[in-house]
């Protein structure tokens, strides 16, 4: 972590993140019938701040979901956590990104 940078960073007042969740490939089936119910959870700090929408039978699923989330901390990496949502059962975990927000350009 270049430390002249994040210092640069934290001149800002607030941060915002502008995301664009477009799609998942190639993703687990965890359902009988041989796909998944994916959504993703989008998280700072092991706090869920947004969710998804589910995308039934399928395992690419297409979301094109446009949402502008707060950055409390820029140097705390935003977490996604993929899901299979099940009706009757504990959702199955399907995978994990982490993205180093103080990688990204502010303005960008």
């Amino acid at each position: 972590m270049n430390l002249q940078r994040i210092h640069r960073l934290l001149q800002y007042p607030f941060f915002q993140i502008d995301v664009h969740l477009k799609y998942g490939e190639n993703l687990l089936a965890k359902d009988s019938c041989g796909t998944s119910d994916p959504y993703v959870k989008f998280m700072f700090a092991n706090k869920v701040i947004h969710k998804s929408r589910t995308k039934y039978k399928t395992l690419n699923p297409i979301w094109d979901e446009y949402f502008v989330l707060p950055v409390d901390d820029i140097c705390e990496p935003m977490i996604l956590k993929v899901f299979d949502y099940d009706l009757f059962f504990m959702d199955d975990y399907l995978g994990t990104a982490i993205i180093d927000l103080t990688k990204l350009e502010p303005g960008m």
